[in-house]
């Protein structure tokens, strides 16, 4: 199983050589990431074949046979799916159908095979976040992943889930925090907390 180091190390090398048809700039970055971690989901229903997962996938597919005889046109959801797909084609320059075969990047290599999507996917938005930082932001500023809270800030108990809370991204101006930045790929209701934590 790869560590998060090793994932972040694969997640930046899909990032960096991911197709950007106008040159990859601190605009265009947002297409890097949607190629290594955005996946697409089997939908087979209402002429729809597949759907990025932009949403919970019972938003974008029936999850019963009942549900899909009740499921007559297409909800948001999947128009709103449909939105991003068109979109993402467009500005990738190629026709949506190929979408989940340019998308998915990381989790499609052999070594994250049978892997918790979440989980690699969390670890690689945020070592991605951070490394665009670091390419396009200024160097006056240090950028470090995961840092435990009470390293920085020593003291002060932060609520949370967690025993030892962390910050996904620290940004630091010599030796004072400058910033924290919360970056989630998704977000699930138990997990609102951990950003305003």
């Amino acid at each position: 199983m790869p560590t998060r180091a090793q994932t972040i190390k694969d997640a930046i090398s899909i990032f960096e050589s991911a197709v950007y048809p106008h040159g990859l700039t601190h605009s265009s970055c947002w297409l890097g990431i949607y190629q290594t971690i955005l996946w697409y989901e089997p939908i087979n229903h209402l002429g729809f074949n597949f759907l990025p997962h932009i949403i919970d996938s019972d938003k974008l597919r029936p999850s019963s046979k009942t549900r899909e005889r009740s499921w007559k046109r297409p909800s948001i959801w999947q128009r709103r799916a449909d939105a991003v797909n068109s979109y993402l084609a467009k500005q990738l320059g190629c026709d949506s159908n190929e979408l989940p075969n340019k998308t998915d990047l990381l989790l499609n290599q052999p070594q994250y095979s049978g892997l918790q999507r979440q989980n690699v996917l969390g670890t690689a938005f945020v070592g991605l976040i951070t490394h665009i930082l670091e390419k396009n932001g200024s160097s006056k500023f240090n950028f470090s992943v995961e840092v435990e809270a009470t390293s920085v800030f020593p003291g002060i108990r932060f609520p949370g889930r967690s025993i030892t809370p962390r910050m996904d991204i620290l940004i630091q101006s010599i030796d004072s925090p400058f910033a924290i930045l919360s970056a989630k790929w998704s977000l699930r209701h138990d997990r609102l907390n951990d950003i305003t934590n």
